[in-house]
């Protein structure tokens, strides 16, 4: 994964205050009809007097379940309930098939707690007493990314992704993802671990040493905390691109059997992958993380070239990453990474895919948009981004807190939109083993026969 280099923002800067909750419906056990021989009954005073109070009561109640009853979907919520989850704007209360521990752990969490699983932040410091980790403890970020400024050896590395935990479980707090850029060689955070640079592995035509170099890079990593890899990278290398020296090769279907197979790595080495960058960046004309980057392809030859490798593994990873490139075979003005129609339109409805949709550097977003970070990840949540990835610092991870805020105060986000992704992302956490389980029941001990 190429990381985006830190821009800065100075607009959205108004925090709102969280909205009030509606109250669902009333729902009514109406009683059995009387038998058609039943005697003639003949009510007294009091029965007509307690009857007429029952029926103003429930008028009463009637009227607060018309009051109460969910409104009508605009089409602009619906759009984005399609986008995250095709199928979903059709239910009454949107939800994905996830486990009721999820769905109890997304409950559980408030309004801005939900908006911050949503934000992947830079983790700003080298030691435990620098200021990140006292805003962490008030912030339950869905995720942090470390780089090479974090750090001078891999015991401080280790140290800072111990603390991060730490923080986590001291807050009472979902536990993070951890991630950094591991794609191999000298695009790594750790380029002396594997996996080697994916064009030398690319060059050998062996999928399994793609497998095994994945997983083995997996497991250094967990042994020093890290359980999100922003690798591999499922671009297909082109005469001039931007990614030559990070991708498996310029061959559609050997790139492909390339990613499948890392992904499949680095999942048995229960590490999360993250796989870029959709719906392909090969042929861009530039980097996408450090300049305004055009892919000037047919949605033709975007289908022969570059999606290959996303659908080999649209069924297995469990992150696709979204580039920040302008696609000529979409609207040729915005980034994909605020378009539905590659979110939810082509990775989730063509090529099946269910897993996190992870929306890259938001900094690198908003020059192209000529907007703020805040706008940026708006944008990127309505399209159906589930993870947003915000470099930078404090300023920049609270203008997007607060845009998101203010944006379902307004009702440009919903709150069950929000939701989605929020189940998503637990649930990812969930099969890495960042969920904790709830306590298992043990049965009563039955007392055996006396003196025994």
């Amino acid at each position: 994964m190429v990381l985006g280099r830190l821009r800065r923002d100075t607009g959205d800067a108004e925090a709102p205050a969280q909205p009030p909750g509606g109250e669902d419906g009333w729902d009514f056990d109406w009683p059995e009809p009387e038998p058609e021989d039943a005697p003639p009954y003949r009510p007294g005073r009091r029965a007509i007097a307690l009857g007429a109070l029952a029926a103003v009561v429930l008028a009463g109640a009637g009227l607060a379940a018309l009051v109460g009853r969910d409104p009508e979907r605009t089409q602009s919520e619906q759009r984005q309930l399609e986008a995250v989850a095709p199928g979903a704007s059709k239910q009454r209360r949107p939800s994905l098939a996830v486990s009721p521990t999820v769905r109890r752990a997304a409950a559980r969490l408030s309004l801005p707690q939900q908006v911050q699983q949503l934000m992947l932040v830079d983790l700003q410091g080298q030691y435990p007493r620098d200021p990140f980790f006292a805003r962490q403890r008030r912030r339950a970020w869905g995720g942090v990314v470390l780089g090479t400024a974090n750090f001078v050896d891999e015991d401080q590395f280790s140290l800072l992704t111990g603390e991060v935990n730490v923080v986590a479980r001291q807050a009472r707090q979902v536990r993070p993802l951890i991630a950094i850029s591991q794609s191999g060689g000298a695009g790594s955070v750790f380029p002396d671990l594997p996996p080697r640079a994916q064009p030398d592995v690319g060059d050998t035509g062996r999928p399994a040493l793609a497998r095994s170099e994945a997983r083995a890079a997996a497991r250094a990593l967990r042994a020093r905390g890290v359980n999100m890899a922003l690798a591999p990278n499922a671009d297909v290398g082109s005469a001039v691109g931007p990614y030559n020296d990070l991708v498996f090769g310029s061959d559609p279907q050997r790139v492909a059997r390339m990613v499948s197979a890392a992904v499949a790595g680095w999942r048995s080495g229960r590490v999360v992958a993250a796989v870029g960058h959709f719906p392909g960046a090969g042929a861009a004309s530039g980097d996408p993380s450090s300049t305004n980057a055009t892919v000037g392809l047919s949605r033709a030859e975007l289908r022969t070239r570059d999606l290959p490798p996303f659908r080999a593994v649209a069924r297995t990873a469990p992150v696709i990453v979204i580039s920040n490139a302008v696609y000529a075979a979409f609207d040729g003005i915005s980034p994909a990474v605020v378009l539905p129609e590659v979110m939810g339109g082509l990775l989730r409805r063509e090529l099946g895919f269910r897993g996190v949709v992870m929306a890259d550097d938001l900094n690198s977003t908003a020059p192209v948009q000529g907007v703020g970070v805040g706008t940026a990840a708006v944008g990127a949540v309505q399209a159906g981004a589930d993870l947003l990835y915000v470099s930078g610092g404090e300023h920049e991870q609270e203008l997007v807190q607060r845009a998101l805020l203010r944006a379902v105060r307004s009702g440009r986000l919903t709150r069950e939109r929000i939701n989605l992704s929020v189940q998503r992302l637990l649930a990812l956490k969930e099969r890495y083993g960042l969920l904790p389980r709830p306590a298992r029941r043990r049965p009563a001990r039955r007392p055996g026969p006396a003196g025994r």
